[in-house]
């Protein structure tokens, strides 16, 4: 008896280990050649194993085989079917898009969903301090004046729509509204800034529709958050566009040519200068006397739009539109432009001209000049010259002919910061000149200059770059006027700015 239970013990633990090993090695169904079925004719042979115990054992090993070949074969089966049905479930429903929000400084809060759609808001704001100490008389005496103010306060929203070659900017500046009209600020004071569509067809053709910046001038394409002062030089206010301003309604084609971009070209036809300045004659349409009263936010031109061009060159690749050198360029970079403007008609006279008495002010303008900048190492340079030529409407009028003015200035700085965050301190300094015609020198308060010379130095601390910043700037200016007479103003600007 206890001769049988130890043979049944052995010869089960030997065919588990038979079993094992078949299915490790790839046996077939053939006892006869199994490492088991030898092992139970040796235990039968001497005898520890009767001819019914060989039996049952050998049965029970060919089984054991047989169903670990089936569970393995349908195991392997089922898992290939599930594989191919999950590889059709993934093809028959993709996966859709997906949100996200982000912020990176000085470009705001982004709104993503998706590779076709983005919604970026943005704000900056800059308040400062003004000190005039004025060289001439004024209407209540040549005194000293100090005020507190809030420059611009804009609040911007960009991004794409439909795919990425669509853009568009909305931008609002809520300072405007206080400065125009305290009462009821309304957007026709000027509160929009930018709103236009912007679609690429091609890196080399953009299409703008809507209302935006000009461009033309340098300093005035620059956004007033990446100045390198704290404001743009009287020369960028007078030659920027007839009425000091830098926006107007229109279509702008542009582009940017070669591999890495190192020609810009804009091409500009738009309504004129952004406020009103008369009331435009209606225009009877049909036999039913209607009246054709365009909306027009610009110089109701009778004759036709302003147009504006501007080229640049940049021969070490990208140059950009900001001011001082933050980034610390490692490789030189040089960036050359001219621009053109052609200004029809203007009614109203906001360059001051001395017409006759009773005398219309109607006249024509044309505005060109030459730019270039140059940055590295912390070293940023930008120069720019302007002539612009003043035509009365119909040739002489009361005696008053073809007149012509021209300014140019240049700056320099250096940025001592070098940490990734744009931290440190920046010297810099400026001239301006603006050389009026002698015979039509214009009424600007307080008034008859012939020539305005700027001597500008700043120093700034960028505690984030352009994105939070404190700038202070003192100009010495010298008003040459008639009679030869000059006068000596002194001005000191304090400005913060936080962007974000």
């Amino acid at each position: 008896m206890i001769r049988s239970v130890r043979a049944l013990f052995l010869g089960c633990a030997l065919v588990a280990l038979g079993s094992s090993a078949a299915a490790a090695n790839g046996s077939d169904d053939d006892d006869k050649n199994t490492v088991e079925s030898r092992l139970l004719k040796i235990l039968r042979d001497r005898g520890v194993l009767k001819q019914s115990e060989f039996e049952e054992l050998s049965q029970l090993a060919a089984r054991m085989r047989a169903e670990d070949s089936t569970t393995s074969i349908a195991l392997e089966r089922e898992i290939k079917e599930l594989e191919a049905k999950l590889a059709n479930q993934a093809a028959a429903k993709p996966a859709g898009p997906t949100g996200s929000i982000s912020y990176s400084p000085g470009k705001g809060m982004a709104l993503k969903y998706g590779e076709d759609f983005e919604l970026r808001l943005t704000f900056y704001i800059q308040p400062r301090f003004l000190y005039i100490n004025p060289g001439a008389p004024t209407s209540t005496g040549n005194d000293d004046r100090a005020s507190f103010e809030v420059k611009r306060a804009e609040m911007a929203f960009e991004g794409y729509a439909f795919g990425k070659d669509t853009t568009y900017k909305v931008s609002f500046d809520v300072a405007q509204a206080k400065q125009i009209d305290n009462a009821t600020p309304t957007v026709s004071n000027g509160i929009l800034r930018d709103c236009y569509i912007d679609h690429m067809f091609d890196p080399a053709l953009h299409v703008r529709f809507g209302q935006m910046k000009r461009p033309f001038l340098r300093q005035a394409w620059i956004s007033s958050s990446r100045l390198e002062f704290v404001d743009r030089s009287e020369v960028s206010d007078r030659f920027r566009s007839v009425n000091g301003r830098d926006r107007g309604d229109g279509v702008m084609l542009w582009g940017a040519l070669f591999d890495n971009k190192e020609f810009e070209w804009y091409a500009m036809v738009d309504n004129g200068e952004p406020l009103n300045n008369g009331t435009p004659n209606n225009d009877n349409i049909g036999g039913g006397g209607g009246s054709f009263l365009p909306t027009n936010s610009a110089n109701d031109d009778s004759s036709g739009l302003e147009v504006v061009a501007r080229i640049a060159y940049n021969p070490m690749g990208p140059f950009g539109y900001a001011e001082a050198d933050l980034d610390r360029t490692e490789e030189p970079k040089l960036a050359i432009g001219f621009q053109y403007m052609y200004t029809p008609e203007r009614r109203g006279n906001p360059l001051g001209i001395a017409f006759p008495a009773g005398t219309l002010p109607i006249y024509y303008t044309q505005t060109l000049g030459p730019d270039i900048a140059f940055k590295y190492m912390g070293f940023f340079f930008q120069a720019e010259y302007y002539w612009r030529q003043i035509q009365p409407a119909g040739g002489t009028v009361g005696g008053f002919q073809t007149a012509s003015e021209d300014g140019w200035y240049a700056q320099a700085g250096y940025f001592f910061g070098s940490d990734e965050k744009q931290r440190g301190f920046e010297a810099a300094i400026r001239f301006a000149t603006i050389d009026f015609d002698q015979s039509i020198a214009p009424a600007v308060t307080p008034g008859n200059d012939t020539q305005d010379n700027d001597y500008t130095a700043c120093a700034s601390y960028y505690f984030y770059g352009h994105n939070l910043k404190l700038q202070t700037d003192f100009t010495y200016r010298v008003q040459e006027r008639t009679a030869r007479i000059n006068y000596h103003d002194q001005i000191l600007r304090i400005g913060a700015q936080l962007n974000f």
